[in-house]
């Protein structure tokens, strides 16, 4: 339909070099919207904002490199169980870390992760040796881990670590709260350093008169 633009996120698409037909159809610069949101600028603005400092040199490393490796597994797990890959139909959903990363190095267990994921599913079928594998395998390519971690996991790693292992004491953040606050964070400017900022300006250019994107002048 005329003037109709879709924007999706890329999941593994950018990692399986799958290419979009329909030039009304984009899809995010990384795995998913979190993850666009939370390779700018915005995690160290929330990090700064809700992480005590104090606490945080306890880590081995720094936060962002911290929450990356963690989630780098199990988004390694989801793309084995896309139809890319093994189509396993596992079943994420409402799947809880909690108890996946250890309370006291904040570093994933990725036998726990996997024997979760299998009890989640209701399949214990799942051969755990052969999908570690097939993650070691896929580790060894040192993907980027902006196309492979959901932004979702992220937030939910980083939602534990602020609660349990570096956060102010000043009360529990909530997923949904951490959710908002990183939305709230991010920026027109550092959308603008985009390439789906910039792929629009392109369909708008091709789709005249219609326009999606938000002009901002200075007042006089």
């Amino acid at each position: 339909m005329e003037g109709i633009l879709a924007i999706v996120d890329a999941d593994f698409w950018n990692l399986e070099k799958t290419s979009i037909e329909s030039s009304n159809i984009l899809s995010t610069d990384t795995h998913d919207l979190e993850t666009m949101i939370l390779r700018s600028g915005s995690l160290d603005k929330v990090v700064k904002e809700l992480v005590d400092s104090t606490r945080a040199k306890s880590l081995c490393k720094p936060i962002r490199i911290l929450l990356l490796e963690n989630a780098l597994p199990i988004g390694y797990l989801r793309w084995i169980n896309s139809p890319q890959k093994e189509n396993l139909c596992l079943d994420f959903t409402g799947l809880n870390f909690e108890n996946l990363i250890d309370q006291k190095t904040f570093i994933i267990n990725i036998n726990r992760l996997i024997d979760a994921v299998k009890e989640n599913s209701n399949d214990y079928s799942l051969d755990s040796t052969y999908i570690k594998s097939i993650i070691s395998d896929l580790e060894k390519d040192k993907h980027d881990p902006w196309q492979v971690c959901s932004g979702h996991d992220i937030i939910q790693i980083l939602s534990i670590g602020l609660n349990r292992n570096f956060g102010y004491r000043g009360g529990l953040v909530t997923l949904e709260l951490l959710h908002k606050i990183i939305r709230l964070s991010y920026s027109y400017v550092d959308f603008q350093q985009t390439d789906l900022f910039k792929e629009m300006l392109k369909w708008e250019e091709a789709n005249n008169p219609f326009k999606i994107l938000l002009r901002f002048s200075l007042a006089t």
